[in-house]
């Protein structure tokens, strides 16, 4: 009477057993991976001992150049293991051609590596070694594709890329690889043309790379243009400097030019090149206002706040010929409170020589003209800075409130 009962409980304690086997089992895989995945970037020996197949454990038990303790047998081993767990992973690959570079087979090593940045495109090490190899043998095409995936990957690295650009833009078909890729506007381009514009000691080189930038489609940022300004003006290259400049600007701006650019102040200033630069200093505010009286609709307002300033903050870079000059312009004083007043100074920019100072503004009143002569040299003054400021010899002199409003600025030569 109890043998089919019997049978039938035995039959569910062995589905039970079973049942309890099978999710012990799911539940040892679950730690396995848990504990391998914790432990493979740490201590990627631990993992191997919990998952002997993990391909984290693999992948990063040498590190990125292997491990020069360690039989090089196993390493490759190790390797392809780690490339049968992981065949879309790259590391296993490095590691392969790290070893190939080790043993000294190059061509071995190059395929590897390029497997392993094919693989792994934020992959630094190979994407450098490939680089590397590629300007040893001369291929600057895939080198600068290199470089170009490299400071994607890494912007902080063109700090140390920059003098291997540098050394590169001086070899004329070198630089048309470099410009080639240039112009098509990678992240890291102002950044790279900023640093090849202040550091380049070959000025011919440097010339034909950013003109060429300059001349092609997208041209040069605002930022890009400005710093190739400043470097032709620290070179003293100021014709070119002007040139260039002009033919930066936009076409009805150009009927405008003269020797102070946008003297009226109609225009907003770009703060670069031969246009108004204007910077900000604690206790005066430049600014471009409507007032009643401009020769326009706009005028230069410089207001101060009855501190101590050492203001020399309105200027603009100029390129008159040598001869002989009257700088005039219009100004309104509104209770304009100074020792020494306001001054316009014209400076020879290599020299600093001041050739032209106008009487100290102070006090106030309404719309008034003023002028002063100006005889620019032949020599060291190819350049020249007009300069709003206050001609103070001491700090206390510096002290100074109220407001200026400017006007209708212009040079015009003189015969006498």
């Amino acid at each position: 009477m109890n043998g089919p009962a019997e049978g039938t409980t035995s039959r569910a304690w062995i589905a039970l057993c079973l049942t309890g086997l099978a999710l012990a089992g799911i539940a040892w895989r679950v730690l396995t991976l848990g504990m391998a995945e914790h432990l493979a970037r740490r201590d990627p020996g631990a993992a191997m001992a919990w998952r002997a197949g993990d391909s984290e454990a693999l992948l990063g038990r040498f590190g990125p150049q292997g491990d020069a303790s360690v039989e090089p047998a196993l390493q490759v081993a190790t390797a392809r293991a780690g490339i049968r767990a992981a065949p879309l992973d790259g590391r296993g690959y490095r590691l392969l051609a790290h070893q190939a570079e080790q043993a000294r087979d190059l061509i071995s090593a190059e395929k590897f590596y390029g497997l392993a940045a094919a693989r792994g495109p934020r992959d630094v090490p190979s994407l450098s070694w490939m680089t590397n190899r590629a300007l040893a043998r001369g291929d600057y095409v895939h080198a600068f594709a290199n470089i170009d995936q490299l400071l994607r990957v890494q912007p902080e690295l063109l700090s140390k890329l920059t003098l291997v650009l540098i050394s590169l833009v001086d070899n004329a078909p070198v630089q048309d690889d470099l410009a080639n890729l240039l112009q098509k506007s990678p992240p890291w381009r102002s950044d790279f043309l900023v640093r090849l514009i202040m550091f380049s000691k070959n000025n011919t080189a440097l010339f034909s790379l950013i003109e060429r930038l300059r001349l092609t489609s997208p041209g040069l940022s605002d930022v890009e243009l400005s710093k190739w300004l400043d470097r032709l003006g620290n070179d003293r290259a100021w014709g070119a400097a002007y040139l260039i400049w002009v033919q930066s600007l936009p076409v009805d701006a150009r009927q405008h030019i003269g020797n102070v650019y946008n003297g009226d102040f109609e225009r907003e200033p770009s703060n670069s090149g031969f246009d108004w630069r204007f910077t900000s200093i604690p206790g005066a505010r430049i600014s471009r206002e409507q007032v009643t009286g401009a020769g326009g609709q706009m005028a230069l307002r410089v207001d101060f706040e009855d501190r101590r300033v050492p203001f020399k903050n309105a200027s603009q870079l100029l390129a008159l010929a040598p001869g002989k000059y009257r700088f005039q312009g219009r100004v309104r004083l509104d209770d304009l409170r100074s020792e020494r007043g306001l001054v316009w100074t014209l400076a020879c920019a290599e020299s600093r020589q001041v050739i032209a100072e106008t009487e100290p503004m102070t006090g106030h009143h309404v719309w008034r003209d003023f002028a002063v002569d100006a005889s620019v040299p032949a020599d060291s003054c190819g350049g020249q800075w007009l300069t709003l400021r206050i001609p103070a010899r001491i700090p206390a002199e510096q002290l100074i409130g109220g407001t200026a409003w400017f006007d209708d600025l212009q040079i015009q030569a003189v015969s006498r």
